[in-house]
C-alpha cells in the first residue's frame, strides 16, 4: 500500500511526536492513500509555514502492520468514520 504525506520538508522516517498544537488525532503522523489529498495539504502548510510542496511517499506493509501496530482502518468515509474522526477531535 502506498501512503502519501504532504508538508513542507522530506520527511524520510516518520516520526510519532507530541504535537504542539491541536490536530484531528492528536499524537501521530498523518498520511493518505490519496496523492491529491496530501498535495492539497502541503499547500496549506506553504501558506502557513513557508517554504516548497514536498510529497514523501511511504511503501506500508498493512497485512503485517495490522496485528503489530494496531491499525485502525477505514475503507470508506462512511459514519463510522465519522463517528471515530469527531470523537478523536474531542479528545475520547
Amino acid at each position: 500500500m502506498l501512503l502519501y504525506h504532504g508538508s513542507n520538508v522530506v520527511v524520510e522516517i516518520p516520526e510519532i511526536r507530541v504535537p504542539n498544537r491541536n490536530l484531528d488525532f492528536v499524537m501521530g503522523f498523518y498520511t493518505t492513500t490519496n496523492i491529491e489529498q496530501a498535495q492539497s495539504f502541503s499547500e496549506i502548510v506553504c501558506n502557513r509555514r513557508g517554504g516548497k510542496k514536498v510529497i514523501s511517499l511511504y511503501e506500508f506493509d498493512y497485512e503485517n502492520a495490522v496485528g503489530t501496530l494496531g491499525v485502525k482502518a477505514f475503507e470508506k468515509a462512511d459514519s463510522e468514520w465519522f463517528d471515530f474522526v469527531c470523537e478523536k477531535r474531542m479528545g475520547k
